[in-house]
């Protein structure tokens, strides 16, 4: 796991002149905060991330200060590192989406279902739809942010919040899904690893391949459920649960999950 580092750079020069002075200024770079994680579902490859800070309104309310900015890729492991401007103080939302190019590992045995296309094999990738996306929030100052269907549903579960996506609204919702799906305390932390290719993991706890296991349980779904076309069926579906009551169904009703 990568915590969240300050990064700084430049140098101070005691000259009093103004011109040197301007020069020493536009010669010190800002400080910056790196923002550092996974996007798992299966590992997804070439993903678009972009990170913001969330800030408060005079309210109180808490959400993303968005700025134009060009999104990283994510790695062929799934990982990826957002260079933040500012002072590594505060919480940070990450969200990844998904163009031509972006492709996810099948981590459901023995294959991954494609509508319209030929199932494709565990351990072999598949495109994403430019409808997938996957949100993910953290504290600035110490926290690696994941981007996982897990971490997807505590967000939506946060901005459900009077303050909006604040700290504790966000911790708060982290802690309910963890419940719901039976994980500990901190699980949706983890980096879940690389169900496809665990032989090759020097050092993996059980409680994250228990959080990788309930994520490809998304994707398990693709198959089992004709309404399904694909995982972005599945996540727009618990997301609109999760929106509209706070709760997700756990029996299913031939229609949500």
């Amino acid at each position: 796991m990568l915590p969240a580092v300050v990064l700084l750079s430049g140098c101070g020069l005691d000259i009093s002149s103004d011109d040197d002075t301007s020069a020493q200024s536009s010669a010190t770079a800002e400080p910056t905060v790196q923002i550092a994680g996974a996007a798992m579902k299966g590992v997804i490859q070439q993903g678009l991330v972009v990170a913001n800070r969330l800030i408060a309104d005079k309210d109180g309310y808490y959400a993303p200060q968005r700025q134009a900015a060009k999104p990283v890729l994510t790695a062929d492991d799934g990982s990826y590192e957002w260079q933040l401007r500012g002072k590594a103080e505060g919480w940070a939302l990450v969200e990844l989406t998904a163009d031509g190019g972006t492709r996810m590992i099948c981590d459901v045995v023995p294959q991954c279902d494609q509508a319209g296309g030929e199932p494709v094999a565990f351990g072999q990738t598949m495109p994403l739809d430019s409808n997938f996306s996957l949100l993910g929030a953290g504290d600035l100052r110490m926290e690696t942010v994941n981007l996982t269907p897990l971490t997807h549903l505590a967000v939506t579960l946060a901005e459900r919040s009077a303050d909006g996506l604040s700290a504790v609204a966000i911790s708060t919702a982290y802690t309910t899904v963890e419940n719901w799906f039976g994980l500990p305390a901190g699980a949706l932390r983890l980096t879940p690893p690389d169900l496809t290719n665990l032989d090759v993991t020097t050092s993996v706890s059980a409680d994250a391949i228990q959080v990788a296991i309930a994520n490809a349980a998304f994707l398990a779904l693709v198959n089992d459920n004709a309404q399904w076309d694909s995982i972005s069926d599945v996540l727009g579906d618990v997301t609109s649960q999760v929106s509209s009551t706070g709760q997700i169904s756990i029996t299913g009703d031939g229609t949500n999950v």
